[in-house]
């Protein structure tokens, strides 16, 4: 009803004996406000607005039009009577208007919240915000990690932390504070489990979705709390959009490789597609969005083509065949959905994509591996094997190189070297991301110590994720994406282009999940600012691990649908 009351108010005649010319200026007291609100119980305040006429003198004025600039943080009436909204903080100018001029008062509206687990007596919140404090450089937030961004659909986000003193007794306090959040859940126990409510909250009233966490610990004996302690805090940004799409990848169900499946905002993985019979292994999957189709490798090998427009029914429309009319391991499939390009030793094979057959082979003098096409499909990129190779996942000597494709003729041309090979590294796994400008990729080194019997790129423990421009002008490591040590950062692939200024990249690492610990490698998604990149500043912020997955399976080859 509030807004309705802006609306009929702001259609009022102006105060009686005032005319066009007689108010110099408005002035709205108090010209500053913090309120806070829990949920259930809205805040309000009353404001009044002061005319300065024009010969200088000041008025009180009772009739003029009332309304606020932002009504996420609550509305006013056309007494001037402000009334906060009840789910969530924010900050709003309440506006006083007369004859054309305006006067603005600062509203800050504060949400707090205390969620205490099963079983905590109610008197905890009290017990810990009463507290005197010491730090404890020991007690350690283990994930998420300092700086890392979420989507705000993000589901089941876990929380964990070691606490070098902790005892049967110990409480938790896990708090996330901003300028206009004030949020704390209770524990007795080192992890917690969040859910998109909360980030959708912090999305919508934070500015730039910025929230810092802290965890506390303190003895409790039944009625209070001794020895309260408060770790380092870590800072958080949550994306103001959500992330789209779903996640396919690489995992085991029941000693079968399947094509599984984890849309953005679940925690649940389900199986997407697998294959029939014994020792079959699929893999090295492609989408093309448009045509809605979904080629797959079987037994590193042919490939079949699956119709994925129902997302929950998907279709093989033309299946593996026991000759080599349809060989391919790793394959791109053009923005139209119209071709695809296979790759088979030093042979890149162009198929038409809808009927499953080759129309084009391209030969060179070197084997060829790796392709992906650009998205407004003018070019191509794919690694070129100029050291030894095993097979066309498993080789040294890696460079990347780009072509450009012409579809009148069906040609590849203009062939550039983006990253040329090297003595010392192997580049391979090329990505274009969604816009076009700029072009993922693997590094690792030829020669790494191994002892799984592998060599090259295949699973290699040194692999790191590298951006480079589409030109190949600017080329950086992702620090913050990579972190440090041989855990194995493969195979990555961009996410659907989002509203916003944030891209998504999903790869496959070995790094420790600390909520369930795991040496299987695992799919972790990271926040990459490209406007970063174009200022030679590493863009991306820390990884989060993907929710919904079996920790003890081996996750990787994340493909990122839009649906």
């Amino acid at each position: 009803m509030m807004g309705l009351w802006t609306l009929l108010v702001a259609c009022q005649p102006e105060p009686t004996g005032l005319v066009n010319g007689d108010i110099s200026s408005i002035r709205v007291e108090p010209t500053e406000m913090t309120l806070v609100t829990t949920p259930d119980e809205p805040a309000q305040a009353d404001f009044i607005a002061y005319a300065t006429m024009a010969d200088g003198t000041e008025i009180e004025m009772d009739l003029l039009s009332w309304k606020v600039s932002n009504f996420s943080a609550g509305d006013i009436d056309e007494d001037g009577l402000f009334e906060s909204v009840d789910t969530n903080g924010g900050i709003t100018d309440i506006i006083a208007q007369s004859f054309g001029v305006e006067g603005s008062a600062r509203v800050t509206v504060i949400f707090t919240e205390d969620v205490l687990t099963e079983g905590l007596p109610e008197t905890v919140p009290s017990e810990f915000k009463a507290a005197s404090i010491a730090t404890d450089e020991a007690l350690v937030m283990t994930y998420p990690m300092n700086d890392v961004i979420i989507p705000r659909n993000l589901e089941g986000l876990g929380f964990s932390w070691d606490d070098a003193s902790s005892a049967a007794t110990t409480l938790y306090r896990l708090h996330f504070q901003s300028e206009i959040t004030d949020i704390s859940v209770y524990t007795d126990s080192s992890t917690w489990m969040s859910n998109s409510d909360l980030w959708e909250m912090i999305s919508a009233s934070n500015r730039d979705g910025k929230v810092t966490v802290s965890v506390s610990a303190g003895d409790w004996n039944g009625s209070t709390l001794d020895n309260v302690r408060e770790g380092p805090l870590i800072n958080i940004q949550v994306n103001r959009f959500d992330a789209r799409g779903s996640v396919l990848y690489w995992g085991i169900v029941e000693q079968s490789a399947s094509i599984m499946r984890i849309p953005i905002g679940t925690t649940e993985s389900e199986q997407f597609w697998t294959c029939e019979g014994n020792n079959c292994c699929i893999g090295c999957h492609a989408l093309s969005e448009d045509a809605d189709r979904m080629a797959i490798t079987h037994n590193g090998g042919k490939f079949s083509v699956i119709d994925v427009s129902v997302p929950d029914q998907p279709e093989e429309v033309i299946p593996v065949t026991v000759d080599h009319s349809n060989h391919a391991a790793f394959k791109a499939m053009s923005p139209s959905g119209e071709f695809m390009l296979g790759t088979d030793g030093p042979t890149l094979i162009l198929y038409d994509l809808i009927q499953g057959v080759r129309i084009k082979e391209f030969q060179y003098p070197q084997p060829i591996s790796h392709p992906d096409w650009s998205p407004d499909g003018s070019q191509v990129t794919f690694v070129r094997v100029t050291g030894s190779a095993a097979s066309d996942m498993e080789f040294k000597g890696g460079e990347i190189v780009q072509v450009d494709f012409n579809e009148d003729n069906l040609t590849l041309d203009n062939e550039v070297v983006l990253k040329a090979r090297d003595a010392t590294y192997n580049y391979y796994y090329p990505a274009y991301s969604p816009d076009g400008e700029w072009i993922v990729y693997n590094r690792s080194q030829n020669e790494f110590p191994r002892t799984d019997g592998h060599m090259g790129c295949y699973a290699a423990p040194d692999a790191e994720v590298w951006l480079m421009s589409r030109d190949g002008s600017i080329d950086l490591r992702l620090d913050n994406a990579n972190a440090d040590g041989a855990i194995q950062n493969s195979y990555p692939r961009w996410g659907p282009l989002p509203d916003d200024d944030v891209l998504w990249l999903a790869f496959s690492s070995r790094r420790e999940y600390p909520i369930d610990p795991s040496m299987d490698p695992q799919i972790w998604i990271v926040g990459v600012n490209p406007e970063l990149a174009k200022q030679g500043l590493d863009p991306s912020a820390t990884p989060l691990w993907l929710p919904g997955q079996s920790v003890f399976n081996d996750n990787h080859l994340p493909v990122w649908w839009s649906k």
